[in-house]
């Protein structure tokens, strides 16, 4: 099995509940309300610099109505890549203009590559 660090694995998760929030047509601050938490800190668990907690998860299985499997299926499926350091300048300006897209676009455009894969 291959193995992952935990900020792949926060990162993984993050994506699993944004993918899953968005199917359901929730916006963050709606289950920013429903968590009793801002948006800005459902966003931090989106993208992966804040771990969700067991008892935080627990409460997106209800809220999204998933298991808690869900959140972890493919995760040992997944590529591993190389550290940042190692990243080409190609690969850093395509993170960096990703990056400045507001939300609902990024969302559209990694929708539109994943279906080119």
């Amino acid at each position: 099995m291959p193995s992952c660090n935990e900020a792949d694995v926060d990162k993984y998760v993050g994506n699993r509940l944004r993918e899953r929030r968005v199917e359901l047509g929730y916006s963050q601050t709606e289950i920013a309300v429903k968590l009793g938490l801002t948006f800005q800190q459902v966003q931090k668990y989106e993208r992966g610099y804040n771990r969700v907690s067991a008892s935080r998860l627990h409460d997106l299985t209800k809220i999204l109505n998933v298991e808690v499997e869900y959140f972890f299926e493919d995760i040992w499926n997944q590529k591993s890549y190389a550290s940042p350091m190692a990243w080409g300048p190609e690969l850093k300006e395509l993170i960096t203009v990703f990056d400045s897209l507001p939300e609902k676009m990024r969302i559209t455009l990694r929708l539109l590559l994943k279906s080119l894969s």
